[in-house]
């Protein structure tokens, strides 16, 4: 299965979103709205009747980088909790964590190391427990940078990811290779795992 996890559909309605989806090639996705949940079901609904697998999740925007979560279950503990910080600014790495805290599921981070409208986590990667996988290919060419996020996986064992990188203009650039099968949340939170998951 090719699989995005970290697809942000931005302007696109949903019924564009998954018109997008399926011309990128992708199987399935994670969509992940930047700190919401608010039109995450609709989004779902559309990709399901398009016949493409979809999992929901959400993108939590930090002052360096973004952190994406993909929950066990999408119940509405998660689905109505307050995702946007409550100051006009991004997330604090702090705070995300503790926010995240509260829940089950997958915490993975995006590229760690390219630039792109804001500034990265850089090498603040290291410092993040509880992390399952990183975004390691985005599709941009950015070889170095993306040698110095195999670096980080490698080091802490982490989970290495292909994705767009939730830029909406950027699905189907990368993606991730899932040689599992999965229905559900809480199978795709399972089968993340790196003889499973392989960046593209």
């Amino acid at each position: 299965m090719l699989i995005d996890f970290h697809a942000n559909p931005g302007s696109r309605s949903p019924e564009e979103f998954a018109a997008a989806v399926e011309a990128a090639g992708l199987d399935a996705v994670v969509v992940t709205l930047p700190n919401t949940t608010k039109k995450l079901e609709a989004y779902l609904d559309a990709l399901e009747d398009a016949e493409i697998l979809a999992f929901g999740g959400v993108e939590l925007t930090l002052d360096r980088g973004a952190l994406v979560f993909v929950p066990r279950v999408l119940d509405d503990a998660f689905l109505d909790a307050r995702w946007s910080p409550k100051e006009a600014r991004p997330w604090a790495l702090d705070e995300a964590l503790k926010l995240l805290a509260g829940f089950q599921g997958a915490l993975l981070a995006g590229h760690p190391y390219v630039r792109e409208g804001r500034s990265p986590l850089g090498d603040r990667i290291y410092t993040i427990k509880g992390l399952k996988g990183i975004e390691t290919r985005i599709g941009r060419g950015l070889v170095t940078r993306d040698r110095l996020a195999d670096t980080a996986a490698d080091a802490r064992g982490w989970v290495k990811l292909g994705s767009s990188g939730g830029e909406p203009d950027q699905l189907g650039a990368a993606m991730t290779v899932l040689l599992a099968d999965v229905d559900e949340q809480d199978d795709l939170v399972d089968a993340l795992a790196p003889d499973v998951c392989f960046p593209l």
